[in-house]
């Protein structure tokens, strides 16, 4: 209302509201616009990470029918990897040709199709449960994140690391004891992480408001180490036991060309993460396991296609 006067100007008010009307519209249709961005951006990601699941389960039944060997496929990855010159994308195509030679690997490959449907299956069930009820616990989105995270985790799973024993998952029982031990809350050196954050945070705060006891926490913060983080966890948890999966069937496991193959793999990997550069192991094969030019580039045509 204008001061002074009992009725409002309808010049102004006109004049008002067409000013305001332009921004805000303005506004909206950003704000629409950046929101159909995401969207788009999100169902993008979405896609890529399916046909990035989808093209796992291609490769691996190409290398079944093929039957590639692993000296092949690691042939065939260092091919792929020392043609790409766009340095920027590198380290994505090295992160994806490492889950094609899991899925690939003579002994993934056949339950590399049971190990998806079991996951779709799980991973479905958790998300239609949840839409349900907000407040169902979601065991394999806290540990995987993502659908194709989990499938990528149970074909190296299946494979084996120098770490971990090759393990088959086969059921549903499986799956949630295969969670339940992957939960972020048994991440003892993440929990630490968490205090070491909160020390920090804490000291900052000490820095402009200083006084002894805060001086104190952080000096009791400092002393916690992993174990009695663990020990915290186990006091309160019990020391749980996850028994899952089945050791995973080998095939020619004893085989000088295949361990041999297996070792430069792990080799080619370790060079990959920690130079990320472009490195072509040498393999040694056996006259039992020819790695010939025409395999080879057979198997680079079904991985860059």
């Amino acid at each position: 209302m204008v001061k002074g006067n009992n009725k409002l100007d309808v010049n102004r008010v006109n004049a008002i509201t067409e000013a305001v009307r332009g921004v805000a519209f303005d506004v909206l249709e950003y704000r629409t616009k950046a929101d159909a961005a995401k969207t788009a951006a999100n169902l993008a990601r979405a896609e890529v990470y399916s046909r990035q699941s989808d093209a796992l389960l291609t490769l691996a039944a190409a290398a079944s029918d093929g039957q590639w060997s692993d000296a092949e496929i690691l042939k065939a990855r260092s091919v792929i990897t020392s043609q790409q010159s766009d340095k920027t994308t590198l380290k994505t195509l090295q992160n994806f040709l490492s889950y094609a030679s899991t899925a690939m690997a003579p002994t993934v490959r056949p339950h590399a199709s049971d190990l998806w449907d079991l996951c779709l299956e799980a991973w479905r069930t958790e998300e239609d449960t949840r839409a349900i009820d907000k407040e169902a616990p979601t065991p394999f989105k806290l540990a995987f994140k993502r659908l194709d995270n989990m499938f990528v985790a149970a074909l190296t799973l299946a494979k084996g690391t120098k770490d971990h024993k090759a393990t088959l998952l086969t059921c549903q029982n499986d799956l949630d004891m295969w969670a339940a031990a992957n939960d972020p809350a048994l991440d003892v050196e993440k929990v630490k992480a968490r205090l070491d954050a909160a020390r920090d945070a804490l000291s900052a705060f000490a820095h402009d408001f200083p006084f002894d006891k805060l001086t104190n926490v952080m000096a009791s913060l400092s002393e916690i180490s992993p174990k009695d983080v663990e020990a915290a966890w186990q006091n309160i948890h019990g020391a749980a036991s996850y028994t899952f999966g089945v050791p995973t069937p080998q095939i020619d496991a004893d085989s000088d060309s295949y361990l041999e193959a297996v070792k430069a793999q792990d080799a080619a990997e370790e060079a990959e993460e920690a130079e990320a550069q472009i490195t072509e192991p040498k393999v040694k094969v056996t006259e039992s396991e020819p790695v010939t030019d025409s395999r080879v580039n057979d198997a680079v045509d079904e991985l860059t296609n």
